[in-house]
C-alpha cells in the first residue's frame, strides 16, 4: 500500500516521537473518512456500478469516489469542486446543468453519468487507464503534456520525473490513492461494517 511507504519514509528519517503524533492522528482520521464513505457508498453503488456497465468502462472506477469525497454527495472542495464525483463547475458543465438554480453535481446519479463519460474521454485520448485516471485530477490537457514531453505512457516514470507548477501532490499521488482504497475496499467486502470504528 501506498500508506506503508508513507511511514516507512518517517522511519527512516527518525523524527522524533512527539512529531509522529499529527501523522498518526491523520492516519486514524483517513481510515475513519474511508470507513464512513465504505457504508454511504451502499446508498449508491449499485446505480453506479450500472451506468459505468452501460458504458463498457472498468467496475474498478467506481472506487473513486472514496478518493474523491468519500461517497458525500454533498462534499465541496476549496477548489470548488462539487458532489460524489467531485466535479469543478468548468468541467460539470460539459455534461450538467449548473447555475445558481440548479446544480446536478450534488445529483449522485447524474453526477456517475458524467464521470463516466469524462472518464471514457480520458482514455479514449490518453489510452492508459492510470493516465486516465490520474486525468481525472490533474485534467486531461495536463496529462497530454507530461505524456508528451516524457514520450512515455508509464505512470510511474511520469509521477518521479514529470515537473510543473501544477502536478502536485495531489495529483502525483491520485492514481497511488485510487490504488489503496480498491485494495481496502476488496479486502473491506470480508469486514463486518457494523463494527468499523465511527468519525467520533
Amino acid at each position: 500500500h501506498c500508506l506503508f511507504f508513507f511511514f516507512f519514509f518517517l522511519l527512516i528519517r527518525r523524527p522524533p516521537r512527539s512529531t509522529l503524533f499529527p501523522y498518526t492522528t491523520l492516519f486514524r482520521s483517513q481510515r475513519n473518512r474511508f470507513y464512513n464513505g465504505l457504508v454511504l457508498s451502499g446508498r449508491y453503488m449499485s446505480y453506479i456500478k450500472e451506468i459505468f456497465r452501460k458504458h463498457n468502462l472498468p467496475q474498478e472506477l467506481t472506487m473513486l469516489p472514496h478518493v474523491e469525497s468519500s461517497f458525500n454527495y454533498r462534499a465541496y472542495s476549496s477548489a470548488g469542486a462539487a458532489g460524489l464525483w467531485q466535479f469543478t463547475r468548468r468541467t460539470g458543465r460539459r455534461f450538467m446543468k449548473i447555475s445558481y438554480e440548479i446544480d446536478e453535481r450534488l445529483d449522485p446519479i447524474l453526477a456517475s453519468e458524467a464521470a463516466a463519460k469524462l472518464m471514457q474521454e480520458n482514455y479514449q485520448t490518453l489510452g492508459s487507464w492510470p493516465l486516465a485516471i490520474t486525468a481525472y485530477n490533474h485534467g486531461m490537457a495536463g496529462m497530454k503534456r507530461a505524456k508528451r514531453k516524457l514520450h512515455t505512457s508509464d505512470i510511474a516514470k511520469i509521477v518521479a520525473k514529470y515537473r510543473s507548477r501544477y502536478f502536485k501532490f495531489a495529483s502525483r499521488n491520485f492514481y497511488c490513492e485510487f490504488l489503496d482504497r480498491k485494495s481496502t475496499r476488496l479486502n473491506s467486502s470480508h469486514t463486518d461494517i457494523s463494527r468499523m470504528p465511527s468519525s467520533a
